[in-house]
């Protein structure tokens, strides 16, 4: 169930991509245009981010566990409560976040290379590293 999950989030954001390159091919957007939103995810991750950007971090955190709880083995719903824990000043729940985040985008990157860039693995290993200083 977890792979099927996976899974589906992927193809849902690859087709997301898909249409964002149409839409950019028709002139209909533009960098810095707001992105359509496709799933759940998306709309909890993005809703998620107003909220932790207006620092309303309970309502982030709500948000940003629906989707731990709609799909575990992806990453960014624990990273954005790491985020949560570290603006409100809990280390502890902020690494622990980052960790499993850190933990899920690994087991990404080995199962779809082409899905994960370096970059995103770094920021979260930055976190954990700022976390402990």
């Amino acid at each position: 169930m977890i792979v099927l999950s996976m899974k589906k989030n992927i193809f849902a954001r690859i087709c997301n991509e898909i249409k964002i390159i149409i839409l950019v091919l028709q002139g209909k957007y533009k960098e810095g245009d707001l992105l359509p939103v496709e799933t759940e995810l998306d709309y909890w991750h993005n809703q998620g981010c107003k909220y932790l950007w207006k620092k309303k971090y309970r309502k982030a955190e709500a948000l940003f566990k629906k989707m731990t709880e709609f799909a575990p083995e992806d990453y960014l719903g624990y990273q954005r409560l790491g985020d949560v824990y570290k603006d409100l000043g809990d280390k502890k729940e902020a690494r622990r976040y980052y960790g499993q985040a850190l933990q899920n985008v690994e087991k990404i990157k080995k199962k779809y290379p082409k899905y994960v860039s370096p970059e995103c693995i770094e920021e979260i290993r930055q976190e954990l590293l700022a976390l402990r200083g």
